[in-house]
């Protein structure tokens, strides 16, 4: 603790020095303007859970080689072509980093579980740190409005310093849940996945439908969602940690093994995943499985819908789009995957709303085609999807990255509603997709 108060105090003198000798007002548009300072290595996850109760959102890559948390808020933006404003803003500014992500669906109405999330949750924070290529830095974000006076300038000072004071939650040791509601039940999960396997046969055309199950579990007391992020984030070494802090009760935790995209410079990135199977209990168990995903009809022609869907997309996207020369395993904590990634050269001039509103979603967590998977997921599923299997991550000048929001859950209060989902295609069978639905909760099932 006396290492971060001598720290803390170092960086605020730091940025009242910077702000002292600031840049000029531009009075003709809203400007944003940043200062980084390098800091010794520390623990984001720690750090997160040290701080006041405020806005944050922390972001792991798949590969651990970046992590952002972003505290506080400069500009938030919530509403649909908002992506286009980011753009404008890094242009001026290629210093900024904006995290968050969005709803699934654009809802006419939002449930009131996800009302503090809304159509869109992406912000500018006030402080961020960042880890990138091992080096680790505090970058502050303020407007031109701080610029304006010294009083201003103080004001910020001391909201700075508030973000950054030592106050420790008290994190649970344990979760204790005395209520627990599956949306939709049994019943209901076989009858939807036989709607589904009839319209396929009724329609050549149609394809695959995912449909996603929530589990809410209800507490005695209000579930503080950093002790689940400190919990989960020693499950996600091989899988992207996204979570989104609105307040200390209301959070939305994402431990994905998928990609939506990564863009760096003009390059694209795309996963491929479809086609479930448990893990092995041992070598020989895990051997067969995998083999059964391997060389299984149903699981192969569900990977190549998906494959086929993301090629198409990614060749409106890109003038050049590669392609894998095999699909391999994707192992995870408790299942495991088939897995191919696509990349692409982007086209000039197509802009990040662009790509998102192309992409997603990808088959893997929709359906194809779109336009009528869509239609059985909104009138099968009986709960808003809100940020599950929607975009999730972080937006720089030179790097972009979104995870797909699976492998979830909401902290709503006393309420944590947990979601997955399966992939339905000709031939599946509504038992074997709720237990591989229940063997992707797993991972947060085990905390009980």
């Amino acid at each position: 603790m006396k290492e971060w108060y001598q720290l803390k105090g170092q960086i605020l003198k730091d940025l009242i020095h910077h702000l002292q000798t600031g840049g000029e007002i531009d009075q003709t548009r809203e400007f944003f303007h940043s200062y980084t300072i390098r800091i010794p290595e520390i623990s984001f996850i720690n750090l997160a859970c040290t701080l006041k109760n405020q806005t944050l959102c922390y972001f792991k890559n798949k590969d651990n080689s970046r992590q952002f948390l972003g505290i506080g808020i400069t500009a938030l933006f919530q509403y649909d072509n908002d992506f286009d404003n980011i753009q404008e803003l890094l242009e001026e500014n290629p210093a900024l980093v904006f995290l968050g992500g969005q709803s699934f669906f654009n809802e006419p109405k939002i449930a009131y579980e996800w009302e503090d999330f809304g159509e869109r949750f992406v912000f500018l924070p006030q402080v961020l740190a960042k880890c990138e290529n091992q080096e680790y830095t505090f970058t502050f974000f303020y407007s031109d409005e701080i610029l304006s006076s010294i009083e201003a300038q103080s004001r910020f000072i001391f909201q700075v310093e508030d973000i950054l004071s030592f106050r420790p939650y008290l994190l649970e040791n344990r979760f204790e849940f005395n209520q627990s509601l599956h949306e939709p039940g049994p019943m209901q999960w076989n009858d939807s996945v036989k709607t589904c396997t009839d319209e396929f046969r009724e329609d050549p055309d149609f394809h695959k439908v995912v449909l996603a199950k929530k589990e809410t579990y209800l507490s005695l007391k209000k579930i503080n969602g950093l002790s689940l992020l400190k919990e989960m984030h020693q499950y996600a070494d091989d899988s992207y940690c996204f979570y989104l802090q609105t307040s200390p009760h209301q959070a939305f935790l994402s431990i994905s093994p998928e990609r939506l995209f990564t863009l760096e410079n003009d390059k694209i990135v795309v996963d491929c995943i479809a086609g479930t199977r448990a893990r092995g209990k041992d070598q020989d168990e895990e051997n067969r499985l995998s083999h059964e995903l391997l060389t299984s009809e149903k699981e192969i022609n569900e990977h190549r819908i998906v494959a086929d869907e993301i090629f198409e997309r990614l060749e409106y996207l890109c003038d050049q789009v590669l392609t894998p020369q095999k699909v391999s395993l994707l192992k995870c904590k408790y299942v495991q995957h088939l897995f191919a990634q696509y990349s692409g050269v982007l086209q000039a001039g197509v802009s990040l709303e662009k790509i998102i509103k192309i992409l997603h979603p990808t088959p893997a967590v929709g359906g194809r085609p779109w336009h009528l998977a869509q239609d059985y997921i909104k009138n099968l599923e009986p709960f808003q999807r809100g940020f599950y299997a929607a975009p999730v991550g972080v937006v720089t000048s030179n790097y972009t990255e979104f995870a797909v929001g699976i492998r979830s859950c909401l902290i709503n209060n006393k309420a944590l509603h947990i979601y997955a989902g399966a992939g339905i295609v000709p031939g599946s069978i509504g038992q074997d997709e709720w237990i591989e639905v229940h063997n992707k909760m797993k991972n947060f099932l085990q905390i009980f």
